[in-house]
C-alpha cells in the first residue's frame, strides 16, 4: 500500500489517542472511496471514516472527532493498521446494553443539570424585572 497522508489538522490534540485502523476500498461502479474502520478507543463500538477517494490516491488517515453518542467531544488519531487487520465488529449484545446504559444514565445527569441551570436563570430574570418595576 502507498504512503498514507495525514490530515493537516492542527486543532487535533496530543492527548487523543490512536485508533488502528482498518482500510478498505468501498463504494460502487467508478466511484470507489477508502472506508476506514476502527474500533474506537472511548466507547470500543465500530466507527467508520472516508478516507478520500481511491483513485486519489492512498488514504486520507490522522485526526478525527468519535462518532460516539456519548464522547461526542472525544477524539482520535487513525493509523495504519497491519495489512492483514481483520474489520472491526460493531458491539452487540452485554457490552452494547452497559454501554447504553451508562449513556442514559449520563442522559439524565445532564437532562437534570440543565433543567436546574434554566430554573436558575428564570429566576434570575425575573428578580432583574422585578428591580425595574416591570
Amino acid at each position: 500500500m502507498a504512503t498514507q497522508h495525514q490530515t493537516p489538522n492542527t486543532q487535533a490534540l496530543e492527548t487523543n489517542p490512536e485508533a488502528l485502523t482498518h482500510i478498505e476500498p468501498s463504494g460502487w461502479g467508478k466511484r470507489q472511496y477508502w472506508c476506514l474502520a476502527i474500533e474506537c478507543p472511548h466507547c470500543g463500538d465500530l466507527h467508520t471514516h472516508g478516507g478520500g477517494l481511491v483513485d486519489d490516491g492512498s488514504p486520507t488517515l490522522g485526526h478525527r472527532v468519535a462518532h460516539c453518542v456519548y464522547h461526542p467531544a472525544e477524539g482520535y488519531t487513525l493509523v495504519a493498521g497491519p495489512p492483514d487487520m481483520p474489520r472491526p465488529k460493531a458491539l452487540k449484545g452485554l457490552a452494547y446494553r452497559k454501554m447504553r446504559a451508562e449513556g442514559d444514565a449520563l442522559t439524565a445527569e445532564l437532562a437534570r443539570v440543565s433543567q436546574a441551570a434554566y430554573l436558575r436563570s428564570v429566576d434570575r430574570l425575573e428578580a432583574t424585572l422585578a428591580t425595574v418595576g416591570y
